[in-house]
């Protein structure tokens, strides 16, 4: 097969590869090709052996030494707690293991919702594939925002441009013309015309081309200038931990040496060299230091999971794809967000319409002649209503044409005749150069303008209105009675867009001032636009933890005033601010006062990007909201940068989608079909993909409200794991040095591993399935993940882990000294207590106070964990044979009184220093 397509006209392109331009391959052959090359992509997700996961897991130096001391204890005749301690090794590290493969997996199904889908045709029929399901010989439909998955050779093209800038280096989308054919040899990619490479991005025109080479046979991969998707290992905690695991390894290992030493000094060593030796090694094994890493991994699976909020749904919450971003999404400051399809509602919908000096409410009364009259050239000023491809660029309020168009068909407004009754010659959407959305129709033997825009624009550009009558001069007086009518309705909550007409000579819009001009009014439609349900509590929320929510719009229009009030990002009018007014502003002064302001109005995309400029500068962590195209330069500039796209989990997940509305997918247009297939170019720029509002409160706003949020539950639940962590193994260490200064066994070396390894493991998982807290948005950095000063602010809880030691140890001594229980009925409590205390601990780590206070969230994990524990507990002493295995035998009373009073007595302490704590703080 050639390597060369620059050189093939479109039937030798299609012959070389045995496919069909107009209907591409048959669903058969493409499944022969796929099976023959396997999936491949130019997009490659980090993927970890099978030994890599095994080294990260945790199976370290002290393991393998464990290991063999466990062997040759077997060799001398202690085969019973030998098994025991290969059994508590075995289950550690294949639960261990098999939880670090499935976090793993969660990031790289985060990875792939970075990988681009494709809009192939195959047997005639559309379809939206995973690039990663591409072969030679598809055809591809491309449009505005397609990131390129292959190489391919254009078959058609529109106005098509690509940004070719990752291999060429050339900063400006290059001109792409199907009919393009050169026999140079070696032609350079920049001067390659009739072809695409993969990780191009469009970001112009339309087109249809046929697959060349998909991953590594095209030429970026040959290049190695493929992007990876990014890594999760390069979160700095990561780093961290991985640090403080090798200097955890150290001190154990130190730690070893010295028990080593001071049970020869004591006299300890008459229990024998192995008894000496398992002691330490368990107690070093146990500390699981080597762990530290797969145990964050395993707290961020966690919380990133949560954050898609359902898992065999569509739709309901946030991709966190870019895990590398997790820490500046938790530090996140300012949400800048943009209200359609974040606060509000994408189905809104045409309630009223006003025409004629009279209200009809089009959901009730029928629709008559003068109502028909304005929804038409609502209709007509959106172009959608025609085959022909004239939008010119972005529309900005494609769920407004949506609602227009949707009324139109519901009420036979929108009818097959009705392109050819006005049939549509040229379209300028609102811009910097167009002030409204304009239609120019031919209508009988003339043409027309169809204008839509902001009602108070619409009205100062009108010098007429249509009446019962006909049209007419307006007068002041009509005009007055027409704001107050929209005022009214904007009060009520609505929506409120002028409509109107001219007619002119033109045949088409080059004097585009003359036909927005001296117009006719027609009326305008009044659309119910609903908020996000929750989204004025989260905006509320948002203010009492300190985070910023700053509101920006396309229009200028009192709505969207009334919105950011009923919303509570509003206090005043002076916190709002239009594009206009920013331009006319200094620099200087629109940087001191960026933050000031909590509504922007009619902002273009520079002046955008000076926002979130002056915004970094005053030293806020911005996180951004973006919904065109032209605005993906703000997702790289911010701190995080949020999209609207699917959210699908790996249930939900499908190979291929059929779509049926082809042609507008095709021509870029802005049919709801096209919007659910999004920008793949933005998706994969994004760090975190939102999933749609809805009715149920999912989506928009509060989905990115919900990332953040368990962002900063991520490193909370860190802090409580490590926390945790360093209390129960002060606990044990100081059981392992009391049991060499006694001279005797507080706990034997099974025992501690049991402690360590299972109990303490299992606290980790229940810590991964920890819900945020009501309060978790104010925490401060420093709370929610600074473990620079992890030590310093645990001092008192490493106290506690010595008198938690000290108390195990003496509670049952001391009831054995009295004769109320035997030396092993004695040593039984201690082991058991020391498992109680951990679940109190456990449950203090995950409070942020006292136990006592009331809790919405109750973590079923900890609830099968405390019954595990119970369950054990049961087992071991109703059980002998079972109990023997681990050193229990049955308990009398008073021994149960003793396991009891360690846990009873530790939660105490914590209560009490709980209460001074809050006494002190309030002072």
């Amino acid at each position: 097969m050639s390597d060369r397509f620059y050189d093939k006209t479109v039937k030798q392109t299609e012959e070389n590869l045995r496919t069909d331009a107009d209907r591409g391959l048959t669903n058969k052959e493409a499944a022969r090709r796929l099976r023959r090359h396997g999936e491949r992509t130019v997009f490659p997700i980090p993927h970890l052996t099978f030994w890599e996961h095994l080294k990260q897991s945790g199976i370290d130096f002290l393991s393998i030494l464990l290991i063999l001391t466990a062997v040759i204890s077997w060799i001398f005749e202690r085969k019973t707690d030998s098994a025991v301690i290969f059994g508590i090794l075995l289950v550690h590290y294949a639960v261990s293991l098999t939880l670090y493969v499935r976090s793993q997996r969660v990031f790289e199904d985060m990875g792939r919702f970075s990988l681009p889908t494709s809009k192939v045709m195959r047997e005639g029929r559309l379809y939206e594939l995973k690039s990663e399901l591409l072969v030679e010989g598809d055809l591809l439909l491309l449009s505005a925002g397609d990131i390129l998955p292959c190489d391919a050779r254009l078959v058609s093209a529109e106005g098509l441009f690509a940004l070719e800038v990752n291999l060429t280096g050339e900063a400006r989308p290059a001109e792409k013309d199907h009919e393009f054919l050169r026999y140079t040899r070696d032609l350079p990619p920049a001067h390659q015309k009739n072809m695409l490479f993969a990780s191009t991005i469009i970001t112009k025109g339309t087109g249809r081309a046929i697959v060349c080479a998909v991953g590594d046979d095209t030429l970026v991969t040959k290049l190695q200038k493929n992007p990876s998707v990014v890594s999760h290992d390069k979160l700095k905690v990561i780093a961290f931990l991985k640090r403080c695991s090798a200097a955890s390894s150290l001190a154990m290992m130190g730690l070893i040496f010295a028990v080593s030493l001071l049970s020869f000094a004591t006299g300890y060593a008459s229990h024998g060299l192995i008894n000496i030796f398992l002691n330490a090694l368990s107690l070093g094994v146990a500390a699981m230091s080597e762990l530290y890493a797969a145990f964050a991994f395993l707290l961020i699976a966690g919380g990133v999971f949560r954050a898609l909020k359902r898992e065999k749904e569509t739709n309901t919450g946030a991709v966190i794809k870019n895990i590398a971003k997790l820490e500046e999404l938790k530090d996140v400051t300012t949400l800048l967000v943009d209200r359609e399809g974040a606060l509000t509602l994408d189905d809104i919908y045409i309630d009223r319409v006003f025409a004629c000096g009279r209200n009809y409410r089009i959901n009730q009364d029928e629709m008559n002649e003068q109502a028909g009259r304005v929804m038409r050239y609502a209709l007509l000023s959106t172009a959608s209503y025609s085959t022909k491809s004239l939008s010119g660029g972005k529309n900005p309020n494609r769920s407004e044409q949506n609602a227009i168009v949707e009324g139109a068909k519901k009420h036979r407004v929108l009818t097959p005749s009705l392109e050819q009754e006005y049939a549509l010659y040229d379209f300028a959407p609102k811009s910097q150069t167009s002030r409204f959305d304009t239609a120019l129709v031919r209508h009988g033997d003339g043409f027309e303008t169809a204008v839509r825009g902001e009602i108070e624009d619409i009205l100062a550009s009108c010098a007429y209105c249509y009446t019962d009558d006909g049209v007419s001069l307006m007068t002041p007086d009509q005009m007055s009675r027409f704001r107050v009518a929209a005022f009214m309705m904007i009060k009520e909550g609505y929506k409120v867009v002028g409509v109107a007409s001219k007619k002119v000579i033109y045949n088409n819009l080059c004097r585009l001032a003359s036909c927005q001009t001296g117009m006719i009014f027609e009326g305008f439609l009044a659309l119910s636009e609903q908020l996000l349900p929750d989204a004025a509590k989260n905006v509320q929320k948002c203010r009492e933890a300190g985070i910023k929510v700053i509101l920006m719009t396309e229009d200028t229009e009192p709505h969207s005033l009334a919105i950011a009030r009923s919303l509570g990002v509003l206090q005043d009018e002076s916190e709002a601010i239009t594009g206009r007014g920013i331009s006319e502003m200094k620099d200087a002064l629109f940087l001191t006062d960026a933050a000031k302001y909590r509504l922007y109005m009619g902002l273009n995309v520079h002046q955008k990007r000076r926002l979130l400029s002056n915004l970094q500068e005053s030293g806020e962590k911005v996180a951004v909201y973006c919904r065109e195209l032209d605005e993906i330069i703000l997702l790289k500039e911010a701190d995080v940068g949020f999209i609207r796209g699917k959210t699908v989990p790996r249930a939900a997940q499908k190979n291929r989608r059929e779509i049926r509305d082809s042609r507008s997918v095709a021509l870029g247009a802005t049919a709801k079909e096209n919007a659910a297939v999004g920008s793949e170019t933005m998706k994969f720029v994004s760090d975190v993909i939102v999933s749609a509002a809805d009715r149920r409160g999912n989506g928009g706003f509060n989905a990115m409200l919900s990332a953040v949020e368990n962002a900063k539950n991520v490193f909370f639940n860190m802090e409580k794991a490590f926390r945790y962590l360093l209390v129960s193994q002060i606990a044990k260490t100081v059981i392992v040095l009391l049991s060499v200064f006694l001279g005797s066994d507080i706990m034997k070396p099974l025992q501690i591993l049991f402690c360590g390894l299972i109990a303490d493991f299992a606290a980790i998982v229940v810590l991964a399935f920890e819900k945020p807290e009501s309060d978790v948005l104010q925490l401060s950095g420093k709370r929610a993940g600074g473990l620079a000063l992890f030590f310093k602010e645990n001092l008192h809880r490493m106290l506690f882990g010595v008198v938690w030691a000290v108390l195990s140890y003496a509670m049952p001594a001391l009831l054995e000294h009295q004769g109320f229980v035997s030396h092993e009925q004695a040593l039984s409590a201690v082991f058991l207590s020391f498992l109680a205390t951990q679940a109190v601990l456990l449950a203090e780590s995950m409070r942020n106070g006292s136990l006592f206070a009331a809790k919405k969230n109750v973590n079923g994990a900890y609830l099968l964990y405390l019954l595990s524990l119970i369950l054990f507990a049961l087992l071991c002493t109703l059980v002998p044979p079972v109990g023997a295995l681990f050193g229990i035998v049955p308990l009398n009373r008073y021994a149960l009184i003793g396991l009891l009073a360690v846990p009873l007595v530790m939660l105490l302490m914590h209560e009490i220093y709980c209460y001074v704590s809050r006494n002190v703080n309030e002072k």
